[in-house]
């Protein structure tokens, strides 16, 4: 994590592409928190293209990525996510 960095957001995401880019959207409309907020995407073995939507996403904020192998629950990448705040 960056120093500078004081709000990580954690998505955690598994085949949900389509409601990932209006979630992207909405934290793109975040007023006045560009320096402070990082974006951390944990796509739990997804099989659309939901990392590669996030990868591509023009996002204001910091972003960290992560695309896990295989679908391991929503337990496991949300640790997974923490541990890259």
């Amino acid at each position: 994590m960056n120093d500078n960095l004081k709000i990580s957001i954690i998505i955690i995401g598994y085949n949900t592409a389509v409601e990932l880019i209006e979630l992207l959207n909405s934290i793109n409309a975040l007023e006045g928190a560009s320096n402070v907020v990082e974006v951390i995407y944990i796509d739990d073995g997804s099989c659309d293209s939901s990392f590669s939507r996030f990868q591509n996403f023009n996002l204001k904020f910091h972003k960290v990525g992560e695309n896990l192998d295989k679908n391991y629950g929503r337990s496991f990448a949300t640790q997974r996510g923490i541990n890259l705040a």
